[in-house]
């Protein structure tokens, strides 16, 4: 039946237990669904140019649990959520509340001038590090003396595992950077947030990086 060019058939399933695999393959496909039961599970694996999908959940029970997986170069997504508690969130956000959030930070006062001050962190076996943003300022400690003179730094995100520079940055005064993608330390690997003074003769310098690990 599936071999002819056009084909169309109406199907209607009763039964206690029911297992419909299938392997549809067309350049127009629709495949309206309705279905009750006790007990529902349909996993589905979708790939195409084109794809709209429509999905209507009503639960007489207590909990819907629905995990998405989506990858593409532009997603939209349009949701109507009935709860009497829902919370949707980027996934940063999510791992704040979650407590799987990371900080580190290093900095120094009266650091000299080309010296550096370094933090370090191992990721924990198992999971990754998303980082997400990285700041830092070099400012001064003297008095004016040194106050018109331009406060210059150089500040990186260092995997010292594989002696890779993950993002580095140079100025004056300080920086604020959020990365579109994350930067992505593996489990067991280690990151190092360093900066260095180029400034007055000796002045206070602090780098940061936030992120989170899952």
């Amino acid at each position: 039946m599936a071999d002819y060019a056009d084909w169309t058939e109406s199907i209607e399933l009763l039964g206690s237990e029911i297992m419909v695999p299938f392997d549809v393959q067309g350049a127009y496909i629709q495949v309206p669904m309705d279905l009750q039961g006790a007990l529902i599970q349909m996993p589905v694996d979708i790939q195409g140019q084109y794809i709209t999908l429509d999905i209507n959940i009503e639960s007489v029970a207590a909990d819907v649990t629905l995990n998405v997986n989506i990858t593409a170069s532009a997603v939209t997504i349009n949701m109507d959520i009935k709860a009497q508690s829902v919370g949707i969130q980027l996934n940063p956000e999510w791992q704040v509340v979650q407590g799987t959030h990371k900080r580190l930070a290093a900095g120094g006062s009266n650091v000299a001038f080309g010296d550096s001050v370094t933090a370090s962190y191992t990721v924990t076996a198992g999971k990754k590090l998303y980082i997400t943003e990285f700041s830092g300022s070099n400012f001064i400690t003297e008095s004016a003396t040194g106050a018109n003179r331009v406060q210059g730094f150089f500040a990186d995100i260092y995997n010292a595992t594989t002696a890779t520079r993950l993002f580095s940055v140079g100025g004056s005064w300080g920086f604020a950077i959020s990365f579109s993608q994350p930067k992505v330390v593996p489990a067991g690997q280690q990151v190092q947030v360093r900066i260095w003074q180029y400034g007055y003769a000796v002045n206070n310098v602090q780098a940061e990086l936030i992120g989170y690990e899952v």
